[in-house]
C-alpha cells in the first residue's frame, strides 16, 4: 500500500527547500520530478542540475492520512514561506527564477558550482588542498582560486584538479 507523504525537494548544493508536495504514490511521484514534472519551474531547475551532473534531493516531511492530505500541503508550504525559503511552487518569490536558463550554461555561476563540487569531493575524500596540489601539478594558490569559483582559471588547470578527483569536463554545443 502506498504512503500519503508531504515531501520536499532540495538543492544538492545549499540543502535549501526549493519546492513542498504531496504524493498518494510513497516514493513514485516525488521521483517522477527527476524525468519530468507538471511544473515547468521544476523542469527547468531540475534540468539546471543534471547539466552539472546532479539532482534535486527529496526527503519525506511527513507522514499524512488522505483526509488531511491538501492541509499539511498548506502547512508546510506556509513554513517554508515563513522560513523565507525559495520554492518553485509559489508564484510569488520576489524573483523569476534560481538561474535564468540560459544563465547556468555560459555564465561566472557554473565555476562557482564546479569550485564547490571541486572542493566538496576533495573533502570527502579526505584530500588536504595540498594532495591534491601535488596530484594534478598546481601551485596551491591556483586550487583556492578554483574551488573559489575564480573565472579567470585557466582551463587546464581546471582540467588537471577535475581529472585527479575523477571528473571529465565536456562541452558540448547547444540547440539555439
Amino acid at each position: 500500500m502506498n504512503k500519503n507523504l508531504i515531501y520536499g525537494l532540495y538543492c544538492p548544493f545549499t540543502n535549501n527547500l526549493h519546492y513542498v508536495g504531496k504524493s498518494t504514490s510513497g516514493l513514485i511521484r516525488p521521483n517522477e520530478h527527476m524525468s519530468k514534472s507538471h511544473s515547468e519551474k521544476i523542469n527547468e531547475w531540475v534540468s539546471q542540475l543534471k547539466f552539472l551532473g546532479y539532482k534535486p534531493i527529496v526527503k519525506i516531511l511527513e507522514e499524512c492520512t488522505t483526509e488531511n492530505l491538501d492541509e499539511k500541503e498548506k502547512e508546510w508550504i506556509n513554513k517554508a514561506k515563513n522560513q523565507k525559503c525559495y520554492l518553485l511552487n509559489i508564484a510569488n518569490n520576489h524573483a523569476n527564477k534560481i538561474i535564468k536558463q540560459n544563465e547556468y550554461k555560459t555564465n561566472n555561476d557554473a565555476i562557482l558550482i564546479i569550485g564547490k563540487i571541486i572542493k566538496d569531493t576533495r573533502q570527502k575524500l579526505n584530500y588536504t588542498q595540498e594532495d591534491i596540489c601535488s596530484m594534478a601539478n598546481i601551485s596551491r594558490p591556483t586550487l583556492i582560486a578554483i574551488e573559489n569559483g575564480n573565472e579567470k582559471t585557466i582551463y587546464n588547470n581546471l582540467k588537471r584538479v577535475l581529472n585527479v578527483l575523477g571528473f571529465e569536463l565536456t562541452i558540448k554545443k547547444i540547440k539555439q
